[in-house]
């Protein structure tokens, strides 16, 4: 899913306005009476800095999450969208990089720990795939954790 902000600029003035965005995570800033136009998001560590990003669009800018892998979570930077004929500013503000833990396509059927917590796993094993598929019968106490090497 992408998270989709859309925004309506003004051209006499700049239009001030924060964003939160998580970093694992597509967006997309759509600016409503621009959709032909040429833009470019840039984002700073501090106002005036070089751009430590710079994302081009049309009538929109789409944030993948490889273009803000850089960028430390939880941490604020400035941001501002221009529209390149100009070139003109258009919005500006702050953006907050959300903390997030992104998921890494587990198997769920190998990681619901039934009975984990209540004592009934007894031990902890480490084994190959090979040496868990070798088993007879596997230990219901026995919380396997298999790897490929």
């Amino acid at each position: 899913m992408v998270r989709i902000l859309s925004l309506k600029a003004d051209d006499a003035e700049a239009i001030a306005r924060d964003i939160t965005i998580t970093r694992d995570e597509p967006h997309v800033v759509t600016v409503a009476n621009k959709s032909d136009v040429e833009m470019a998001l840039t984002i700073a560590a501090m106002p005036g800095d070089d751009p430590l990003v710079e994302i081009p669009g049309v009538g929109s800018v789409s944030i993948q999450p490889a273009f803000v892998q850089a960028l430390t979570e939880g941490k604020t930077y400035k941001y501002n969208i221009w529209q390149v004929d100009g070139p003109m500013l258009l919005f500006s503000g702050s953006m907050e990089i959300r903390n997030s833990i992104a998921p890494s396509g587990a198997d769920f059927s190998t990681i619901f720990l039934n009975g984990l917590g209540d004592g009934s796993i007894q031990s902890v094993t480490h084994l190959t795939q090979s040496q868990y598929d070798a088993l007879a019968a596997p230990d219901p106490a026995t919380l396997y954790i298999v790897t490929e090497v």
